[in-house]
């Protein structure tokens, strides 16, 4: 993958390898040595979606990188979301997601969330519990694991945003001054 601006500011190239190191922080990618607007999957898989969703992150936000657990608070319960990896030889790699605090039925959350998973990370629910998902392959991709939690925990507000997001810049009977009167 290439970084790349039509701008002709000066001092670009500090913006695209900082652009390119948050993207390597986020997703499951890698710079290339010896350039600083490139990085390389490091899955076999092109994963579009969470590719998507590190790179916004990576140009609009500057807010530190999560480290540690992958887990998150619930924006519907008192819950927090953790996301294990977990490794088998039948399956490869899976993540076990979890929920911790007070909910009358954490379960279907945390099917929720692996349905998240599914949406945006084009992943597959693994294990008869319904709470276990994996990544094409069985590969372990913590980074996109970390980064796809937010969005997985809360599916039709990221869609609402994406919908959002495709409608900017686009014309609309609203925005070419007709009425739906």
């Amino acid at each position: 993958m290439t970084i790349h601006s039509f701008a002709q500011i000066e001092g670009k190239e500090g913006r695209i390898r900082t652009i390119r190191d948050r993207l390597c922080q986020l997703a499951d990618v890698e710079p290339v040595t010896d350039t600083h607007n490139q990085a390389k999957l490091v899955s076999q898989e092109f994963y579009d979606r969470p590719l998507r969703f590190a790179f916004t992150e990576a140009v609009e936000r500057d807010q530190p990188i999560p480290t540690g657990p992958i887990s998150v608070n619930d924006t519907k319960s008192k819950l927090v979301f953790t996301v294990t990896p977990e490794h088998s030889d039948e399956e490869g790699w899976t993540y076990h997601v979890t929920a911790e605090g007070e909910f009358n039925r954490p379960q279907m959350r945390v099917m929720a969330v692996v349905g998240g998973y599914m949406r945006y990370g084009e992943c597959e629910r693994v294990g008869k519990d319904r709470n276990r998902f994996r990544f094409k392959h069985g590969e372990r991709l913590d980074r996109f694991a970390r980064l796809l939690l937010p969005y997985a925990r809360n599916v039709s507000a990221v869609d609402d945003m994406l919908e959002q997001a495709e409608l900017a810049g686009q014309m609309t009977t609203q925005t070419l001054g007709f009425s739906s009167n």
